[in-house]
C-alpha cells in the first residue's frame, strides 16, 4: 500500500478524507500517482541525457540507461491484483453502500 499524505491528495483534513466517496478518493489518488510518475520520468530523462553525453562506451551507456529506466519507471508490466485483494475491495464496497443507505 502506498502511503500518501493529506497534502498530496489536496485534502484539508482527516474528517474530509473519511467522509469523501470512494470515487473522489480514487480520482485524487490517480491524479497523485500520475504526478509522481511524471516526476520520475523527468528524472529519468535528465539522467539519460547526462549519461548519454558522457565519455562511456556505447554498451556501458545502454546498460546504465536500462538500469535507470527499470529503477525510475519500472519494468512496464501491468500490475494485477490477486483474488484476495478483489474480495477485500468487494467487501469494502458493500460495507460502504450499506453505510450510505443507513445514513
Amino acid at each position: 500500500m502506498v502511503a500518501v499524505a493529506l497534502g498530496d491528495l489536496n485534502v484539508p483534513s482527516y474528517d474530509y478524507l473519511y467522509t469523501m466517496t470512494m470515487s473522489e478518493f480514487n480520482i485524487r489518488f490517480f491524479s497523485y500517482y500520475n504526478k509522481e510518475k511524471r516526476d520520475w520520468e523527468k528524472i529519468y530523462e535528465l539522467s539519460k541525457n547526462i549519461i548519454g553525453s558522457s565519455m562511456m562506451d556505447s554498451k556501458s551507456k545502454n546498460k546504465v540507461i536500462t538500469d535507470l529506466r527499470k529503477a525510475y519507471i519500472g519494468s512496464g508490466k501491468q500490475v494485477t491484483i490477486t483474488d484476495f485483494q478483489k474480495e477485500v475491495m468487494r467487501k469494502a464496497n458493500e460495507e460502504y453502500l450499506k453505510r450510505k443507505q443507513n445514513g
